[in-house]
């Protein structure tokens, strides 16, 4: 079955190495690296069997608003409207201004909440609130978290651009729609796959992605800033800024925030412009040798892709910090202290994927001196978490717990786990580290890390029945 990605990696690597995809444009925004991950996406939801239940734009922009209205989040944009200055915002000029979002892997140490990904750069290079802005969006409509530095709140900028993308109409230029015919062509003729995405909603992605860019710049001539670090650089608020910044000249750098390697839609390209597209950075932090190989492969030309190995963020923290370590175990003995006398499997669910039926099986069937922490993937929206927590609550067996499992730290539930079962997230890499045996199901996990060394511990499974065999040894 790797064989099926591997063959349509192949056809999207040959169609770029034949053409030139620079100039896929609209609205002065290079669109191939958003539609790329669109329809590749779509291709993989094929071998998988999966269907993706937020298929198109306007599915995904009703489910948007939806969960806008069905929280306080109207009432607080009101209240953030009153108060928004970039002026009163970014009073002085700072060197490094970070972009991340409230769906970032977060983690809650007294009453405050630690981004995974930010903050160990933050701590590494020895920066201080003074040396930088962070700005916060908040893409799922999540309940908000208090960070441990100063950040500010996206949603007054966000909410502006969409409303002026939705009213400014751009007709597209005949260079653009040559160049959508002739992907939509290569699309249909090598994938039999539905639902290619419309030029009309392309070309409001880009409005809106241009609306964003403009009122990032606004926040970029006061910031000032020489740097700006995504923690990850594909989707419309990353691009907006992304473009505001090399307009101005500034390195945008990415963060690696998940699983990339030769088979990741976001991380895999040929013929790749050697200044890049203008929606993506400047230079790729990875954590480890194997995403700094992969990102080599992307241009055949002279000019390498700018990367720097800086390792992964979690593990960072869980190595430095004795008290977080400690702070943590004592918190997990406490809530679990009346399981503690059985065998854990953590489950780490994926977004989109919901509960696969494999996993409710083996949830259902296992024995009673086994059970489950189940985590929700940080970026699952509410509507998912409904729709797993009813499932879950179908079973008779109720050997699970997932509130705590999912608050509590990754490396915590790892340090107290004897089985992992996973689905594709990078979870799977993290665990091995432990030297906890990993169970990875469906086909694209083992597509993904079916290089990885552990194979000992690494196995790939797709009946619930060997699941529970492995769990019992």
């Amino acid at each position: 079955m790797n064989n099926e990605y591997e063959k349509i990696i192949q056809k999207f690597h040959s169609f770029e190495k034949s053409n030139n995809l620079k100039d896929f444009k609209c609205n002065g925004v290079d669109m191939w690296p958003m539609v790329k991950y669109q329809i590749l996406i779509k291709c993989f939801d094929k071998v998988d069997n999966r269907v993706e239940k937020l298929s198109n734009l306007q599915s995904r922009i009703f489910k948007k608003i939806k969960l806008f209205l069905s929280g306080n989040f109207l009432i607080s944009l009101l209240g953030q409207s009153f108060n928004q200055s970039e002026k009163n915002h970014f009073p002085e000029s700072r060197d490094f201004l970070f972009l991340s979002d409230e769906y970032s892997k977060r983690l809650q140490f007294k009453g405050k909440w630690l981004d995974l990904f930010i903050d160990p750069y933050i701590d590494q290079k020895k920066l201080h609130q003074k040396d930088f802005y962070l700005l916060r969006s908040n893409q799922n409509f999540l309940k908000p978290k208090k960070g441990m530095n100063d950040e500010f709140n996206l949603s007054v900028l966000i909410a502006k651009s969409f409303f002026y993308s939705r009213l400014s109409a751009v007709k597209p230029d005949k260079k653009f729609i040559n160049k959508y015919n002739l992907i939509k062509d290569f699309y249909s003729k090598n994938f039999n796959v539905k639902d290619f995405p419309k030029i009309s909603d392309i070309v409001w992605e880009s409005g809106f992605i241009k609306e964003l860019s403009k009122r990032f710049e606004r926040i970029l001539d006061h910031a000032d800033p020489k740097k700006v670090i995504l923690t990850h650089y594909l989707g419309y608020i990353a691009a907006g800024l992304t473009i505001a910044a090399k307009r101005k000249g500034l390195e945008v750098v990415d963060i690696q925030h998940g699983v990339q390697g030769k088979y990741h839609p976001a991380y895999n390209y040929r013929n790749f412009p050697t200044s890049g597209y203008n929606t993506t950075p400047n230079k790729y932090m990875v954590w480890e040798k194997y995403d700094l190989d992969n990102l080599s492969l992307w241009s055949e030309a002279e000019s390498t892709i700018d990367s720097e190995l800086i390792g992964n963020g979690t593990e960072y923290i869980f190595k430095n910090n004795k008290k977080i370590i400690d702070y943590f175990n004592d918190r997990f003995n406490k809530i679990f202290k009346n399981h503690l006398n059985k065998k854990f499997v953590l489950v780490t669910l994926c977004w989109a994927y919901y509960i696969p039926d494999i996993i409710l099986k083996t949830i259902q069937e296992a024995d009673s001196n086994v059970f489950f922490l189940i985590r929700f993937h940080p970026s699952t929206t509410q509507y998912e978490r409904d729709d797993v927590l009813i499932k879950l609550s179908s079973l008779s067996n109720k050997n699970f717990e997932v509130e705590h499992s999912t608050d509590l730290p990754l490396y915590t539930l790892f340090l107290n786990a004897s089985v992992h079962l996973a689905i594709v997230s990078t979870a799977i890499l993290e665990g091995l580290k432990f030297g906890i045996k990993t169970i990875a199901i469906g086909t694209r996990a083992k597509a993904y890390y079916g290089h990885v060394d552990d194979q000992n511990l690494l196995l790939f499974m797709d009946k619930s029945s060997d699941i529970l065999s492995e769990i019992k040894k």
